[in-house]
């Protein structure tokens, strides 16, 4: 993203905005990707998954597959660990997480999945579990 736009926005957007700030160049890009490698980033992580899935059922893996690193979201995995400590280990951190909107967003069906950032504790999981059984 130029500097002007940033700029203008006032904010740095979050990456995944690339795709809709930069349309054209996201789009030639991916029709780029495909005429080089014959098939799209969706198949290529899928394939991607069954090899990791297979290798996960191992118990005795001790090391992260090299795999992982052709996968996409090289964070995910630690965002995730740090999640689990703070909810197991009740740290009252906060955390980016996609929950359902309720009244947070105004303007928003309150059933509308949001991504935001919240204290997370012991309580969250337990939140999180009364919510998944009031939507049963």
């Amino acid at each position: 993203m130029g500097v002007g736009l940033l700029k203008a926005m006032e904010m740095i957007p979050c990456p995944y905005h690339r795709y809709y700030y930069r349309q054209r160049e996201m789009l030639r890009d991916e029709k780029e990707s495909f005429n080089r490698n014959k098939t799209t980033r969706a198949t290529q992580v899928m394939e991607i998954e069954k090899t990791l899935f297979k290798t996960y059922e191992n118990p005795l893996l001790t090391s992260k597959p090299a795999e992982l690193e052709k996968r996409g979201g090289a964070f995910y995995s630690d965002a995730a660990v740090s999640l689990v400590s703070a909810i197991y280990n009740d740290k009252e951190e906060i955390h980016t997480v996609n929950i359902k909107n309720h009244k947070t967003i105004n303007g928003l069906p309150e059933d509308a999945v949001i991504e935001c950032n919240a204290v997370i504790d012991k309580m969250a999981l337990d939140l999180l579990n009364k919510l998944v059984c009031l939507n049963q």
